[in-house]
């Protein structure tokens, strides 16, 4: 699955919807999937950015354009202390009860969960169905009723027989069920061969904490006997995107209700009783009713439609499904819809279709092509044929993920899938490539092979997430895609696993609720890293060739991640690189949470010596640990190691080149080969290209020496490292290892870089800065600083500079945003400008693609209700999904506070123009300006219940 995320101004500034760790899923994924089931995640998130690195800022300017920071972070204590009150002074009077949740403070952390109905009572943890039975095969047949006059009285009928083996003598089965009415006397259970010696059915009991239907027997099951389960069911059909439920698109002035699935990690129980658990896998008979004039859709091809019959005034038809092949409950999707498509063949004789709206489906066509050529790499790549005949793709107009991995039809949220040429940007593409890329990947990983238990959705989503990035730099090489990787994974979850709060990659989970949980930045994004780390250091050729003997080994099949390490580890010495036990190494980095800071020092006294020292990293040193999760390993790593120098410039490393710092060893002396280390004066870089997950620190002569060669040409160094260097300076001194001066020196260069990572980085840290600054005297020299600093780029990359490739577009994008932040003349009256224009001319937007977002925003922001208005009348009447969200973020960028008011209240209107799925982006949006912040709590506190529904 991929998480929906939250982009501000199509920069490189990605928020993920899975922004707290101890939230559940938003929208997310499914890249998928970033996961948080309710608005406060975002709001702690941005009160916590202000305050969780310590207390004081002092700002001191020798010159307007220069700007040094000391930065004194005071002991645990007064820290807490001085953290509580800056919270107290940004909450709300009345509304204190969020700095008990700030950093800093003594009783919780930032990531603490919003308050629970459920609040004081303690939830079953053992859910787990028994061992005792288990399924074979199903056949489900569905009716979905969605024609009544209003959506309440919608409803649906369905019917499944479940074949079970036997495994223990049991005389009860227990299987899952949520939100369905079962009757006992719609029960029906006997041996797959009748036997009158068979057990009974006698009763039916509801175990409603554990969500299951247990089935009472009247003696003990045979073990080793096949015996079948039938039943009969009906359920209210909603709109709580869960399950089935019911979605809604709008073609005039008429409401076109369609049905559809959304069943992971634990929601096929809501549409038909079942053993719902990831590693009990099954075939499936799937059968789906439909009126004549719909059309349905499921994980295999239709293999007979001819019976029909008449009902209410309506003739159905039955469409009967082709057998699945052995598969987890969760990957199974089922849609009644009136959608059309296109298709295509991949080379390898698969049909694949893109079905939407049919308003829409010709958006479509970029997808299309993205799945068909992708399928095929995969195909080659893991060496393993696509098991299915076809392959369906979807866009939902109401889905919580960003999409969701069914085998065989790949539901997405229609940003996710949808780009009109000339309306969607470069962004749009992208982040399309890559969504595509990820649920393609997972019909390997993830569906032909599932995690045995929902502990180990990182292998599912991290191994999905670092392998999209060779699907989208198969489809686009020049799109240069992994620097990307190291912005949106690396960056994106060093700041959430440099939290006391964070949790290892495996964690154990239980309840529904505690699964959900874990559908966020580290088991996506960490997940991801450690597995790009893992192929550096394997090297390609072994990585790839043990991913398919892991593959072959388990497929239709579940697995736990040994089982991959076994695999990796067999390849590896069959190829004679037998020192790698890849259990020993990845285990560190699996079953802890955090990543180290690995320091370099130079051994002055023999030239070709470093040493090396890891210490375990943390945002606040002081923060205390929960106790929740405890290190097997006392928070130490076994680190692969690179480096290069200013003598020798090599960046095309290999796993020949990685040196390794043991778990067992906080610091070790490193011999490199002969002559590779520079003069005094020369510099050291250590991780190159950023393959391995933890951060660099050295000594105050070597980060001297890497300024030094920023400033007189920045292009020797990989713009992966470019950015490495700000972003592990930066994120040291807010943790207390480095002085705050330094990392500025970091982007004195920054005037003369244009490339998009060193610019989106910086822009990501100086927002740190911005924030903490915002309401003191000290932020107008420091927003002169930023100005000097942009001026030069912006007049390079400009604002009508048509016809640049992909990197340059993204670049130009993010240097723009900052030039309108930062009120760079030219740049803001050029956005008022072509707003203006398209204000003048509704039905003919003049505005530059790929700098919508950042004009839309600049001009909303610098004028009243009528731009507001403009945009929200565009946003009713648009139909491209990826334009209708450009401006549901631009008007939150207003400083009026009775507009982002009217704004967040929209979404409460019985009948509102924005999607439930885009109520948290709305609340978000407005939550990121010091004029939002106090205004989206007020909101979310007054009206929580409201929210939750």
């Amino acid at each position: 699955m991929t998480s929906e995320r939250f982009e501000l101004a199509d920069s490189s500034i990605k928020y993920n919807s899975d922004v707290n760790l101890t939230m559940g899923s938003d929208d997310s994924r499914r890249r998928g999937g970033c996961h948080v089931s309710t608005p406060i995640g975002f709001v702690l998130l941005l009160l916590g950015l202000l305050i969780a690195v310590g207390v004081g800022l002092i700002v001191h300017f020798a010159k307007d354009s220069d700007i040094n920071v000391v930065c004194d972070y005071g002991s645990s204590s007064s820290s807490s202390a001085a953290a509580q009150e800056q919270c107290e002074q940004l909450a709300e009077q009345g509304n204190m009860g969020i700095c008990s949740k700030c950093p800093g403070s003594s009783s919780t952390s930032s990531t603490t969960p919003p308050p629970d109905e459920t609040e004081g009572t303690d939830k079953v943890t053992d859910v787990r169905l028994p061992d005792t039975v288990l399924p074979l095969h199903y056949d489900v047949e569905l009716m979905p009723m969605f024609f009544a006059e209003s959506p309440e009285d919608f409803t649906y009928t369905g019917k499944v027989t479940i074949y079970v083996k036997c495994h223990k003598a049991t005389d009860n089965i227990s299987i899952h069920a949520k939100h369905l009415v079962v009757k006992p006397s719609d029960i029906r259970f006997e041996g797959v061969i009748p036997n009158s010696a068979d057990p009974r059915y006698i009763n039916m009991e509801i175990d409603k904490d554990r969500e299951f239907i247990v089935l009472i027997l009247s003696k003990n099951l045979v073990v080793g006997r096949e015996y079948k389960v039938t039943m009969t069911y009906s359920a209210v059909l909603d709109n709580d995107l869960k399950g089935l439920y019911y979605s809604t698109y709008t073609r005039g002035n008429d409401s076109i209700y369609i049905v559809t699935t959304q069943f992971q990690p634990t929601d096929a129980r809501r549409a038909f009783p079942c053993f719902d658990e990831p590693a009990l896998k099954a075939t499936f008979n799937i059968t789906l009713v439909r009126p004549t004039h719909l059309i349905s859709i499921s994980n295999t091809p239709i293999i007979d439609n001819s019976t029909t019959f008449d009902q209410d005034g309506m003739t159905f038809v039955k469409d009967i499904y082709q057998t699945t092949p052995k598969m987890s409950t969760y990957l199974l999707a089922f849609i009644v819809c009136d959608f059309k498509y296109l298709s295509a063949y991949t080379a390898n004789n698969v049909l694949y279709r893109a079905w939407a709206t049919p308003e829409t489906v010709n958006q479509a066509e970029y997808a299309l092509e993205v799945g068909v050529k992708v399928l095929t790499y995969f195909e080659d790549f893991f060496n393993i044929s696509y098991p299915l005949p076809k392959q369906d793709m979807i866009a939902i107009p109401d889905f919580a993920a960003g999409a969701m991995e069914n085998w065989g039809l790949i539901t997405y949220r229609e940003t996710a899938m949808l780009y009109e040429p000339g309306v969607s940007n470069e962004a749009n593409r992208e982040r399309i490539a890559i969504v595509v890329s990820h649920e393609l990947a997972h019909q390997w990983f993830g569906d032909l092979v599932s995690p045995a238990w929902w502990d180990d959705l990182w292998l599912n989503e991290g191994f999905a997430t670092f392998v999209e990035y060779l699907g989208v730099d198969f489809m686009h090489p020049d799109w240069k895609i992994f620097e990307i990787f190291a912005l949106s994974e690396i960056q994106g979850s060093f700041y959430f696993d440099g939290l006391a709060s964070s949790h290892p990659l495996y964690v154990p989970v239980g309840h529904p609720d505690e699964i959900n949980e874990i559908f966020d930045t580290i088991s996506y994004a960490k997940g991801a890293s450690v597995i790009r780390m893992m192929r550096h250091f394997l090297g390609d050729g072994t990585f790839k060739r043990g991913l398919t003997r892991y593959l072959r080994s388990r497929e239709y099949d579940a697995a736990f991640h040994d089982d991959l390490w076994a695999s990796l580890t067999e390849q590896a010495q069959l190829e004679g690189k037998g020192h790698l036990d890849v259990k020993r190494i990845m285990d560190t980095w699996v079953l802890q949470m955090n990543y180290p800071v690995v320091t370099v020092t130079r051994d002055f006294q023999n030239r070709n010596q470093l040493r090396v020292r890891q210490e375990r990293y943390l945002m606040d040193p002081h923060a205390q640990d929960s106790g929740k999760y405890e290190s097997p390993f006392n928070y130490r790593w076994t680190i692969p190691l690179t480096f290069t120098s200013s003598k020798t410039m090599k960046t095309d490393h290999t796993d020949a080149d990685v040196h390794w710092l043991d778990k067992e060893e906080i610091s070790k002396s490193i011999t490199l080969g002969g002559n590779e280390l520079p003069d005094n004066d020369g510099w050291i870089l250590a991780n190159v290209n950023q393959y391995g997950y933890y951060r660099v620190n050295y000594q105050l002569g070597n980060w001297e020496a890497l300024v030094k060669q920023l400033e007189d040409d920045h292009t020797v160094l990989p713009a992966i490292n470019r950015a490495q260097i700000i972003d592990d300076a930066w994120n040291l001194a807010k943790a207390g290892h480095l002085p705050m001066s330094l990392a500025l020196k970091t982007i004195g260069y920054i005037d003369k870089e244009l490339t998009y990572i060193p610019w989106s980085t910086t822009y990501s840290q100086t927002s740190y800065v911005a924030q903490m600054l915002s309401l003191t005297p000290a932020y107008g020299a420091f927003r002169r600083f930023m100005k000097s600093k942009l001026t030069a780029p912006f007049q390079n990359l400009g604002m009508n500079n048509t016809g640049s490739s992909h990197v340059d577009i993204t670049a130009r994008r993010v240097v723009v945003s900052l030039a309108c932040l930062y009120e760079v003349e030219e740049c803001r009256a050029e956005a008022k400008r072509q707003f203006k224009a398209w204000m003048d001319t509704p039905d003919k937007n003049p505005v530059d693609v790929e700098l919508k977002s950042t004009i839309y925003c600049r001009a909303i922001n610098e004028g009243g209700w009528d731009e507001w208005s403009f945009a929200l009348k565009m946003y009713k009447e648009n139909n491209v999904a990826s334009e209708k969200s450009r401006l549901l973020h631009s008007m939150s960028c207003s400083d009026s506070p009775w507009i982002l008011n009217h704004f967040l209240h929209i979404i409460l209107e019985k009948n509102s123009p924005i999607r439930k799925q885009d109520a948290l982006s709305v609340i978000n949006g407005v939550s990121s300006s010091t004029i939002g912040r106090p205004l989206a709590w007020r909101f979310f506190m007054a009206n929580y219940d409201k929210l939750l529904e």
